[in-house]
């Protein structure tokens, strides 16, 4: 009878047992599913980040509502992530595919873009002040911010301002992007300088040529999406550049990280970090 029992009882804690790990097993497979839906639905903030990037600030209430919604969901992440000390769960590696990343230019409409005015004249003004110039030096200014918030659309306002059109010999505007390829800047750089690359394959060649081009001048060299963290990439253009031009050249950088910003060379002071447009600066764009 005893034995009997016995034998119910285990009979009835194995099922229970075998329930739960099936809902363990359920629940498991639950979250590869939600981690995969939430890779898919990462993928499709990428896209509407790209497109917002390309309809620049043309759709700013758009934009505003998008970055709200992002900074809400990066703090809720931001809670997840925490929580991996807590149950000891290891990071694995694997292989990422980066998205592909967009070509800018300087071109922009500037009737249509508001919201930005205030940090334009920031950005102006610390583009054309001369106090802190001491021979060679070159000054670099960087924009840092999210991606979304406006940092490409601020700096197409900035190169076309008038005051900065006549106050600068040459502007140049380069697409950086990642990876930071030395000899593809260079023979942007070259050929934003209205000069032939097109025999030109090597660093050196380029470098000395972009000498030649800028001595007795004063320029702008904008250099857009930066990612670049490794100063020495940066250092032989940087030093190549500041040879021979007029005192008074500025560097402008846009940026995501602002450890990119002082790899760049920025100080704390020429760091501009750009926020999000307060509310009542998103509703006067629809009035």
């Amino acid at each position: 009878m005893v034995d009997a029992l016995v034998s119910v009882v285990l009979e009835q804690l194995s099922s229970i047992f075998a329930q739960e790990v099936q809902q363990e097993v359920r629940l498991v497979v639950g979250v590869k599913n939600e981690v995969r839906k939430l890779e898919s639905n990462f993928q499709a903030i990428q896209d509407v980040l790209a497109d917002a990037e390309l309809r620049q600030l043309k759709e700013v209430g758009l934009r505003c509502h998008v970055a709200r919604n992002i900074q809400t969901q990066n703090d809720r992440i931001d809670g997840i992530v925490s929580e991996k000390n807590t149950f000891n769960f290891k990071l694995s590696e694997r292989e990422t595919k980066l998205p592909e990343r967009k070509i800018t230019a300087s071109v922009i409409d500037a009737t249509e873009i508001k919201g930005r005015e205030k940090d334009k004249g920031t950005i102006v003004k610390m583009l054309l002040s001369e106090s802190s110039d001491q021979g060679p030096t070159l000054r670099t200014i960087s924009l840092v911010g999210m991606g979304g918030i406006g940092k490409t659309t601020l700096a197409q306002l900035v190169y076309n301002d008038h005051e900065v059109e006549t106050y600068f010999g040459k502007r140049i505007w380069v697409c950086v992007s990642d990876p930071f390829d030395e000899i593809r800047i260079a023979k942007a750089i070259h050929i934003g300088l209205n000069e032939s690359a097109h025999d030109l394959n090597e660093l050196q060649p380029l470098l000395e040529k972009i000498q030649e081009s800028i001595r007795g001048k004063r320029f702008l060299l904008i250099l857009d999406d930066v990612w670049n963290e490794d100063a020495t990439k940066w250092e032989q253009l940087k030093n190549s550049l500041k040879r021979g031009c007029l005192p008074g050249s500025r560097f402008l950088v846009t940026t995501r990280n602002k450890k990119v910003a002082y790899t760049m060379g920025s100080s704390s002071i020429d760091i501009l970090e750009l926020g999000l447009l307060s509310r009542d600066e998103c509703w006067s764009l629809f009035t």
